[in-house]
C-alpha cells in the first residue's frame, strides 16, 4: 500500500516537472515594437515596445531583461515594466543628433524560459534644425522667362545630398513649379533653390518658396520673396539698346515714355513696340526721329576792365622799345 502510494506520488512530482519543463521550453514571447516619432537633437523619454509571454507560471518583469537597438550606432538597456504574465512594456531614452530613416530593434530575454525575441520596426527622426532664407527683391518682364534663385536654406551641419530634400516655387500667380536644389559651395555650406518661369502679365507678386525632406512632408519651411515684372512694351533707341517702356494716360489716349542716354552724336530712329496682355496677342510698332547734338563749347572773347587795359599797353610799349633798342645796336 505504502509502496504503491509512494510509487504514484513519485511519478506525480516527475509528470509536473516534465510539465514545467515542457511549458517553459515552449514558452512564447511576442514582442511589438513601438514606431516612435522623436525630433533631431531632442530627449526621447518613453515606450519603445510591448510584449506578451505565455509562461507557465506566470512570470514577473524582473524575468525579463530589454535591450534597445537605436539605429544610428547607439544600443543600451531598456527599463521593463508590466504585471506578472504581462503585458509588458520596454521603455528607454535616447538622442538622434541628425534626422532621418533608422530602424528600431528591441530585443527581449526571457530568463525562465532561456528564450531571446526581437522586434523591429522602422522609424522616421524629424527635422529640427532647417532654416531658410528668401532672395528678394526679384525682378522680370511680363513674357520673358524669369529664371534664377528663390531662396537658400540651411541643415546643419549641412553634409545630406542635395537629392535628400524636395522643394516647390509658388510663384503667386496660380502657378506652382518643383523648385531646383543645388549645393553651390559643396558639402557643408548652404543649398540654393532656384526656378524658371514666365509670368504672363506685368504686376507684383509674392512668391513662396517651400522646402523639406524627401521622408518627412509633414515638416516644411516656407519663406517669401517679391517680384516684381515690368511691362513688356519696348523703347528700342536705335544705338543699340532697348529698355522697358512707361506707359501713362487713359480713355483711350496713352504716351509711352523712356529715359536714355546716348554716348554718341547723330541722328537715331526710336522705336516703339507694344504688345497686348494676354489672352489679347495683337502687337504695334511706332518709330520716331531722334537727333543727339554734340555738347555744346562755351566760347567768347575774354574781357579787361580799363586798368589791366592800361596795363596791356604799357606792357606792349615796353616790349616795342625793347625790340627797337636791339634792332639799332645790331645795325651799328
Amino acid at each position: 500500500m505504502n509502496a504503491r502510494f509512494f510509487g504514484a506520488f513519485h511519478r506525480a512530482v516527475i509528470s509536473g516537472v516534465l510539465f514545467l519543463l515542457s511549458a517553459a521550453v515552449s514558452a512564447t514571447v511576442v514582442v511589438t515594437p513601438i514606431a516612435i516619432s522623436p525630433i533631431e537633437t531632442a530627449v526621447f523619454n518613453g515606450a519603445v515596445a510591448t510584449f506578451t509571454s505565455d509562461d507557465v507560471p506566470a512570470q514577473a518583469a524582473a524575468n525579463y531583461t530589454a535591450t534597445v537597438n537605436w539605429g544610428d550606432g547607439v544600443t543600451d538597456t531598456g527599463t521593463v515594466t508590466g504585471p506578472a504574465g504581462g503585458p509588458f512594456t520596454v521603455t528607454d531614452s535616447h538622442t538622434y543628433v541628425e534626422d532621418g530613416l533608422y530602424t528600431l530593434i528591441v530585443t527581449v530575454t526571457d530568463a525562465f524560459a532561456g528564450s531571446v525575441v526581437l522586434g523591429s520596426t522602422p522609424i522616421s527622426v524629424g527635422e529640427s534644425l532647417l532654416t531658410m532664407t528668401a532672395t528678394s527683391p526679384l525682378a522680370s518682364t511680363e513674357s520673358s522667362a524669369f529664371s534664377g534663385q528663390t531662396a537658400t536654406f540651411t541643415d546643419p551641419p549641412n553634409t545630406d545630398a542635395v537629392a535628400n530634400y524636395v522643394a516647390t516655387i509658388d510663384w503667386g500667380d496660380g502657378t506652382t513649379t518643383p523648385g531646383t536644389i543645388t549645393q553651390p559651395g559643396g558639402a557643408g555650406t548652404a543649398y540654393s533653390i532656384s526656378g524658371t518661369h514666365t509670368y504672363a502679365d506685368e504686376g507684383t507678386f509674392t512668391i513662396a518658396t517651400t522646402a523639406f525632406e524627401a521622408f518627412e512632408p509633414a515638416f516644411s519651411i516656407s519663406v517669401n520673396s517679391q517680384m516684381t515684372v515690368a511691362d513688356a512694351d519696348v523703347l528700342t533707341w536705335g544705338d543699340a539698346t532697348s529698355t522697358a517702356g512707361v506707359i501713362s494716360g487713359g480713355s483711350g489716349t496713352f504716351t509711352v515714355s523712356g529715359t536714355h542716354t546716348y554716348a554718341a552724336i547723330g541722328p537715331f530712329v526710336v522705336t516703339v513696340t507694344l504688345t497686348d496682355d494676354a489672352p489679347g496677342t495683337a502687337t504695334a510698332t511706332a518709330a520716331s526721329a531722334a537727333t543727339v547734338a554734340a555738347v555744346p563749347i562755351a566760347q567768347g572773347i575774354p574781357t579787361l576792365t580799363e586798368w589791366g587795359l592800361l596795363v596791356l599797353i604799357a606792357l606792349t610799349a615796353v616790349a616795342a622799345f625793347f625790340v627797337l633798342r636791339r634792332r639799332q645796336r645790331n645795325v651799328a
